[in-house]
């Protein structure tokens, strides 16, 4: 709630960094605080330099408000990358992580996309444990 109400204060400053916009809209999603959630990851997105987690974030907004037609094309872009931590902090690389295949699985057969959610699924479980 401490960070919520820093990153509230931030911008209401009219503090300009996608960021702080991705970390405010982060945060709201983890609070079940959808709607300004989607609104601040959107505005993350209007920045040229973002966090590729921005898709994530707001698929995943998608996902909990069941909006999974707008979700899926965000875990397609983020599915991308592969997300991994390492001693110099976040690297990202061509492979797609784990959970966003399996969470783009479940998306795509929400749609009854099965075929695609098959495949998927099966590249998530071929990929093995994140």
């Amino acid at each position: 709630i401490n960070a919520e109400k820093m990153l509230d204060e931030s911008i209401d400053k009219e503090v300009q960094h996608a960021d702080l916009y991705y970390m405010a809209g982060e945060t709201k999603r983890l609070l079940g605080k959808l709607q300004i959630a989607e609104k601040y990851l959107l505005r993350s997105m209007q920045f040229e330099y973002h966090s590729p987690f921005v898709y994530q974030s707001l698929a995943l907004t998608y996902v909990d408000l069941e909006n999974y037609f707008r979700a899926i094309p965000l875990l397609k872009h983020f599915a991308k990358f592969q997300v991994t931590f390492g001693n110099f902090g976040v690297n990202l690389c061509r492979q797609p992580s784990t959970e966003v295949l399996f969470e783009l699985g479940k998306c795509l057969s929400k749609v009854q996309n099965y075929v695609e959610a098959a495949e998927v699924l099966t590249r998530a479980l071929d990929a093995g444990p994140p």
